[in-house]
């Protein structure tokens, strides 16, 4: 069994398609697992497990308050910005997870097809909030590095680790 990173694949999604979305002219591609597409979507969401809950409090303090703070969040939002999506992008997400709803890959891909941007989707069954086993981490990596020969090229063939001089 391999460890799951310590990392959320979330906000590393989220943060893959906010980039690609407001600078298209600085990446080959974008790849998204598990990540938030729709910052007001996704406080409805925390707040579903209460106003005064732990969860919900800290996405208040960390993205702000959806009320007082939803025109920027809409900005902010990446489904919402597919209209000037360059970016050729892979979207991975489980069918079980629990921390960040699947509809939220969901919509981004409507949203970039029904702008006949280049996307992607792979919805992993079985699999929640990142991949936990070896057969998903497989399968995340295996269609990520196919996803980045595709747009960014192949990666160079190894080379023999140099032997030490003295």
């Amino acid at each position: 069994m391999v460890r799951q990173p310590d990392s959320s694949p979330s906000y590393g999604g989220y943060e893959a398609l906010y980039s690609a979305a407001v600078e298209p002219d600085v990446f080959k591609c974008a790849v998204s697992v598990d990540g938030v597409s729709d910052l007001l979507g996704n406080m409805k969401f925390e707040r579903s497990f209460g106003a005064d809950s732990a969860r919900y409090t800290y996405w208040v303090k960390s993205q702000g308050d959806p009320t007082a703070d939803a025109t920027r969040m809409m900005s902010h939002s990446p489904y919402r910005l597919a209209a000037g999506w360059k970016t050729p992008t892979l979207l991975i997400h489980g069918d079980k997870d629990e921390i960040v709803p699947i509809e939220e890959s969901r919509q981004m891909k409507r949203a970039l097809e029904g702008a006949g941007k280049p996307v992607r989707y792979i919805e992993i069954e079985g699999m929640g909030h990142g991949p936990s086993s070896d057969d998903e981490w497989t399968r995340v990596l295996s269609e990520i590095e196919a996803f980045l020969a595709v747009h960014i090229g192949e990666p160079p063939p190894s080379t023999p680790a140099a032997k030490p001089t003295r």
